[in-house]
């Protein structure tokens, strides 16, 4: 999944949060949520690189908790247990201090089949979660099937794996220029551009930033989007590869630069990318034909998790060299290649210049095996 938000929006909370008001207040937020009775449940303000938070409350043992603390102004807010790393099981919720959600969880995590009343952004956002959910599941499906596959039959099973998902990719963007148009000032908007490609459609992209810029321009997220579309547009062919300096699994310096006089495919993917995970064996395979031969691969992770990040690189027996901030989508390095959606990939040559971009599956090989004659 390939997100500007989910993104955007950051792992760590600060402090340890005040508690709920005193009975006889009116909640600001209500809630039910089973499978968390007893434990601690965190209502946050998100903030780039980080959170805040605002109120908190133990989860009776029927499920039910109220919030006493207003959100604010219009912005992303989240819950979370208090005592599970944020990752990805939050709630996000879009809503300001005129509002009453009434939050229902009847998953086992805090995300899980979950229904929102009383806040419209928050509803139309789970709507444009779950789409993407939707997504994230046939990915894990189709990699399941893939995975249990013989190698030799792998290649051709990859080609059609990948239309099925350019298809479900497709409609999915369809539906988010759908819900831009017809919703122009929404946050949700600034959540569902980042799915779609800068290059192939900069008019939303700039139109989002036109829209949100004048309608929430005290919001950090809102700013950071609207300065990014004020840089340069995404790097091309035939350019010089901007440097990449970030640290690896052990936390040292590697730059992008060391790799000079090689071929080195550039390629960005997190743990959680579905397509990233079922393309990896493709990549798996030109890079073992190919690495005797001045070919290398450096491994740009949007992962937050560095367990997670880890663990991906042990499980899909990714062997060259890796790098990440774990910053998510506001990673330097996906910054400077305006990189907006994962797999994202760029074959660079001996001399550092962009040869092609977004090389999969045999196409990958092809290229390769033309430029290491």
């Amino acid at each position: 999944m390939n997100t500007l938000l989910i993104a955007a929006l950051a792992l760590f909370s600060c402090g340890s949060g005040p508690q709920a008001e005193p009975d006889g207040k009116v909640p600001f937020l209500k809630g039910n949520f089973k499978a968390g009775a007893g434990k601690t449940i965190l209502f946050e303000k998100v903030i780039p690189n980080g959170a805040t938070i605002i109120d908190s409350a133990v989860i009776a043992e029927s499920g039910a908790f109220s919030i006493f603390r207003k959100a604010q102004e219009m912005n992303y807010y989240r819950l979370r247990l208090k005592d599970i790393s944020a990752g990805q099981d939050v709630l996000f919720l879009l809503t300001d201090s005129t509002e009453k959600p009434e939050v229902t969880i009847n998953g086992a995590k805090v995300n899980e089949n979950y229904t929102i009343k009383g806040s419209k952004e928050s509803e139309r956002l789970r709507v444009l979660v779950n789409r993407i959910d939707a997504l994230q599941k046939s990915g894990d499906s189709l990699n399941a099937i893939f995975l249990n596959t013989p190698v030799e039959q792998r290649q051709s099973l990859s080609v059609t794996f990948n239309q099925i998902m350019n298809d479900k990719n497709a409609q999915l963007n369809e539906s988010i220029k759908k819900m831009i148009d017809e919703n122009p000032k929404s946050l949700v908007a600034l959540e569902g551009v980042g799915r779609l490609d800068k290059a192939a459609d900069r008019a939303y992209f700039k139109k989002v930033a036109d829209n949100l810029g004048p309608a929430h321009p005290g919001n950090p997220f809102v700013q950071n989007f609207v300065n990014m579309m004020a840089t340069p547009g995404p790097v091309a062919i035939g350019e010089e590869a901007p440097e990449i300096e970030l640290p690896d699994t052990q936390g040292k310096m590697v730059k992008l630069s060391d790799y000079r006089g090689k071929y080195v495919l550039v390629d960005f993917w997190a743990s959680w990318c579905r397509p990233c995970r079922m393309e990896n064996p493709n990549v798996v395979n030109a890079y073992n034909k190919y690495k005797d031969k001045g070919f290398t691969v450096f491994g740009v992770s949007l992962d937050k998790d560095k367990a997670a990040w880890e663990n991906a690189i042990a499980q899909d027996k990714l062997t060259w060299p890796h790098v990440s901030d774990l910053q998510y989508w506001q990673s330097a390095a996906a910054r400077i290649y305006s990189v907006t959606s994962i797999p994202k990939s760029f074959l660079i040559d001996k001399e550092g210049r962009i040869i092609a971009m977004d090389l999969r599956g045999p196409a990958l090989d092809a290229k390769l095996a033309e430029v290491l004659k």
